[in-house]
């Protein structure tokens, strides 16, 4: 078996800068207590929420039930590094705030 490289842990500087400049990313979800990635465009907010655009009716009926939801974007650096930033929070329906 060939040597995996190892894991780096980013900063969470680096983390948010990679939440607001992915186009779209995976929100994890339980959907009859099975977990589910769905896709949908995020936005970061002020470097402390992130806004999910989505009329998944599984992603709104979380966003109501005020569960916990998890938003994950992955992607590869100018150096071909993979990276992946995971966060997850409790949701909330937001009311309109423009188009994303």
């Amino acid at each position: 078996m060939e040597d995996l490289p190892p894991t780096m842990v980013l900063e969470r500087d680096e983390c948010l800068d990679r939440l607001s400049a992915a186009p779209l990313a995976r929100i994890l979800v339980s959907v009859r207590c099975l977990p589910t990635a769905l896709p949908a465009r995020i936005r970061v907010l002020n470097r402390e929420k992130i806004l999910i655009a989505s009329s998944d009716p599984s992603i709104v009926l979380a966003a109501q039930r005020h569960d916990v939801l998890t938003v994950q974007v992955d992607g590869v650096d100018d150096e071909n590094h993979t990276w992946s930033v995971v966060a997850s929070g409790i949701a909330e329906v937001s009311p309109e705030i423009g188009p994303m």
